[in-house]
């Protein structure tokens, strides 16, 4: 299974345990054998580290390029993403804020382009 994640840059330190126990649950129930993810920090930190250190799993990180899309960069960097993995879905991290407009623009891509999102929310 493929999966893209996406979530906010303000999720604070101590939730990195709770991300990696719910993409530990989809690893050992989908079989996921690669993993998208984008490289600022918070949660792409967070995945990435996962990724290295616990799931050993192929994976592509996607750089934004803000020099050539300024603030459009995260958005293009989004839709490459989803085109370029062909999720069979979107696992978006969301907190109770407002600086998820990232992650909402990512679950509205995968939307239009038919692809399952899953939301998890900070508890």
């Amino acid at each position: 299974m493929r999966i893209v994640v996406s979530g906010s840059r303000a999720w604070p330190h101590y939730a990195k345990k709770q991300i990696w126990d719910i993409l530990d649950e989809f690893n050992s129930t989908t079989f996921l054998d690669f993993v998208g993810v984008g490289d600022a920090a918070g949660v792409d930190r967070f995945v990435y580290e996962w990724l290295y250190e616990v799931a050993h799993l192929p994976r592509k990180v996607f750089y934004a390029d803000w020099d050539r899309y300024k603030k459009g960069a995260g958005a293009v960097r989004n839709r490459e993403m989803l085109k370029d993995v062909n999720p069979d879905f979107l696992v978006a991290f969301l907190i109770p804020r407002e600086d998820c407009r990232g992650t909402w623009d990512c679950i509205e891509a995968a939307q239009e382009l038919g692809i399952r999102v899953e939301p998890f929310r900070l508890k």
